[in-house]
């Protein structure tokens, strides 16, 4: 990173964004183009999980190619300023990169959907997933390689 000062290093700093983060953005490579898309996400030891219906552009680059960047911010906001050049920005950000993996397991699926329940309802309350929803749902498990976090 160029500006040493605007890293985050601090585990706990991790946390607390990818609590705070909404939306996950995957960075794809399709046929040597990029293409970059919003998920829904969880956070669990060590790996980001997503819901997707089993067909479409993500899943199909996603059966070619497993290797993906990723994207989180939180505590986005715009500064005003009076001058044009005094505008700016403050935000906290994740990039990451990692391997994804089609779950094909039923319990691991309804892992991975848990957790994505968690990160936006919280441990309470338990969901549910029928059989029936399970089968019809890709979950996609992404184990993180590594991360950079930056404070704007």
């Amino acid at each position: 990173m160029r500006r040493a000062e605007k890293a985050i290093h601090d585990p706990a700093e991790f946390a607390a964004i990818l609590q705070a983060a909404q939306v996950c953005h995957l960075g794809l490579v399709d046929a040597g183009e990029p293409y970059v898309v919003p998920v829904s996400f969880g956070y669990a030891d060590g790996a980001l999980y997503f819901h997707s219906a089993p067909r479409g552009r993500k899943m199909d680059i996603l059966r070619r190619q497993s290797r993906l960047c990723f994207q989180l911010e939180a505590d986005c906001a715009v500064i005003p300023a009076t001058e044009a050049c005094g505008w700016t920005a403050r935000f906290r950000s994740i990039i990451g990169y990692g391997e994804a993996e089609i779950l094909t397991d039923p319990e691991a699926k309804r892992y991975g959907l848990a957790v994505i329940m968690a990160h936006y309802a919280g441990p309470e309350p338990v969901f549910s997933f029928p059989d029936a929803m399970v089968t019809r749902t890709a979950v996609v498990k992404i184990a993180v390689r590594e991360w950079t976090g930056k404070r704007g």
